[in-house]
This record gives structure tokens, C-alpha cells and sequence, in this order.
């Protein structure tokens, strides 16, 4: 569980610190806007990969991969966007609407865990951070003989909201292992072998936890507990693979 969630805090760290390249991003939203589409997912590509991972830059490729007909990597794209901007609104529509168009679930938290969803998961660590470090200079103060005011208030609050982002990141430790169905019609195999007997059809979209690998293959698990084997080809991470 800890390593899971480093690694979760490793990619999301760097979400609000990325800026999409300027000249990059504004050349690919020139090109999405003449509807050159495979020019304009390229470009896209090229600024997440010059500038690290940005909600705008994801969320345009998704649009870009929408119209270009690839509804699959268009949610992978809107999914991580997402991990960025939990609460935008604009993405959750978009979801929604490709979601229906494939006839996958949208996945809902419960409501109990409603709250670990108002900020992202870089926005609790930061949260979190901070918490712990006015945690810290209220206990050095008080070393050297400092009062500070409202210092019970203070460290009541300071605690409060560390054990929340805590929680938080536990309850979504899960989405290291998220990952999104991008090929039509992907079979799922019993056996990691391209022979092997299909146990069911996955629709692009669907969501799915990754299990484990082997060779060309990856196990995986559906929201309604089907498990099997379906190729690395048919199934992109949610969390980009130099972040895991």
C-alpha cells in the first residue's frame, strides 16, 4: 500500500507544477481546430511529453482522439485529465457522454468517500504537506519558548486535515491500477495466449484494474469481478507507465 501510494504522489506531484509547452500546445490546438486530427494527437503527445502531464494538454488530446473516432484513448485521455482536475466539469461531460456512447460504466465512488474526491491526489499530498510542516514549526516554536495564537486551534486543524489526506490517498490508492480498455471488441482470454478461449468482449472504455503480466499479455479484473487475460495492445494505464 505505501509503495502505491508513492508512486501515485510520484506522478501527481508534478501535475500543477507542468505547464503545457506554449508554442507546442498552441500548435496542436491549431491543428485541432482544422480538424487535422492525427496531426493534432501528435502534437498533443509532443507537449506531454516536453512538458510532463497537464489537464489542458490531456484533455485536448482527448477531444482530438474523440473526433479522430478512437473513443477508447479519448476516455483514457479524459481519465487521466481527471486524476489532474477531479472536479472539472467539462471533463466528467465529456466522460459521460463517450461512456454512453460505448455502453461502459461510469465509475462512482460511494458517497461515504465523496469527500477524499474534492481535491485531486497531488492536492491532498500538497495539502497534507503543508499540515505537517505548520505541525512542525509550531512544535519548534514551542521549544524555544514561542506562544503562538490559537496554537490549540491550530494544531487541531493541522491534524485534522493530515489524517483526511491521508485517508484520502489510502481510499484512492487503488487507481495505480486503473486502466482503460482502448482496442473495439477486445477479447478476454482464460490463458495469456492469443489462442486461448475467449471468456468475454470488452467495449473501448471499459475500466479495468491490472493484475499482473506475462510476456504480451496482462491479467485484468472488471468492475463486476470477470478476470482474465486480454493483449498489452487492447489496454492502456490510466497511470502512465514512467510514473509506476
Amino acid at each position: 500500500m505505501k509503495a502505491i501510494i508513492l508512486t501515485l504522489i510520484a506522478f501527481l506531484a508534478l501535475l500543477p507544477l507542468a505547464q503545457p509547452s506554449q508554442a507546442s500546445f498552441g500548435q496542436a490546438n491549431e491543428l485541432a481546430k482544422a480538424e487535422k486530427w492525427p496531426e493534432a494527437i501528435a502534437a498533443y503527445k509532443e507537449t506531454l511529453n516536453s512538458s510532463g502531464p497537464t489537464a489542458a494538454a490531456l484533455y485536448n488530446l482527448g477531444n482530438a482522439h474523440y473526433a479522430n473516432g478512437d473513443t477508447g484513448r479519448a476516455i483514457l485521455s479524459w481519465e487521466q485529465a481527471k486524476l489532474a482536475a477531479p472536479n472539472d466539469a467539462d471533463i466528467a461531460h465529456n466522460l459521460s457522454v463517450a461512456r454512453r456512447d460505448t455502453g461502459t460504466e461510469n465509475p462512482q465512488p460511494p458517497a461515504w468517500q465523496t469527500p477524499a474526491f474534492w481535491l485531486s491526489l497531488n492536492g491532498w499530498a500538497t495539502t497534507g504537506s503543508l499540515a505537517l510542516a505548520a505541525l512542525a514549526a509550531v512544535a519548534i516554536l514551542s521549544a524555544f519558548g514561542v506562544k503562538v495564537r490559537g496554537q490549540r486551534l491550530l494544531c487541531l486543524t493541522a491534524v485534522a486535515v493530515a489524517i483526511l489526506g491521508t485517508t484520502a490517498v489510502g481510499l484512492r490508492a487503488h487507481e495505480s491500477r486503473n486502466a482503460i480498455i482502448v482496442a473495439a471488441d477486445a477479447p478476454l482470454r482464460i490463458s495469456p495466449f492469443d489462442g486461448a478461449r475467449p471468456l468475454d468482449t470488452l467495449a473501448p472504455g471499459t475500466t479495468v484494474q491490472v493484475l499482473r503480466k506475462h510476456g504480451s499479455f496482462t491479467q485484468i479484473v472488471t468492475s463486476d469481478g470477470n478476470k482474465g487475460w486480454i493483449n498489452d495492445t487492447a489496454v492502456e494505464s490510466v497511470l502512465p507507465a514512467d510514473a509506476r
